[in-house]
């Protein structure tokens, strides 16, 4: 049994089903949108987002039906390095770099930005391996 505190929950709706794999519906929030300040404040940020979750069960699940995602914390963090800590240390690396070797502080940062454009391009190249490895189950 896994501890609750390692895993990150979603609730969710199924909204459609395949053979082995469940389209669900979860409403993503940032902290902002939870707040009861919201409606005064143009930070909130509340999106409706799609999952695909693997069926490893076979359960029969139908469109509607609530459930619960779970993912592992540890698999989270990851998430958060590739998607967010990683490029902006490409990005601040190359800005120093380019900012002492070059004159020009706009071409310094412009080519830092170009170094972005490879590094997403490999992520979507190995989206297939990344949704093996950032899979979201349905807690039981």
């Amino acid at each position: 049994m896994e501890n609750p505190q390692d895993l990150i929950t979603h609730p969710g709706q199924i909204v459609s089903v395949d053979k082995k794999e469940l389209h669900v519906q979860i409403l993503s929030m940032s902290a902002c949108a939870s707040c009861h300040a919201k409606g005064f404040c143009s930070a909130a940020d509340m999106q409706d987002k799609i999952v695909d979750v693997k069926n490893i069960y076979e359960q029969a699940y139908q469109p509607g039906d609530k459930v619960t995602l779970v993912l592992k914390r540890t698999k989270g963090k990851h998430a958060v390095f590739l998607g967010y800590i990683l490029p902006f240390l490409i990005v601040l690396l190359s800005l120093i770099i380019f900012t002492l070797t070059l004159e020009s502080e706009g071409l310094a940062g412009l080519i830092s930005l170009a170094f972005l454009v490879p590094y997403y391009i490999i992520l979507y190249l190995k989206r297939d391996q990344l949704n093996e490895r950032f899979d979201f189950r349905i807690r039981e």
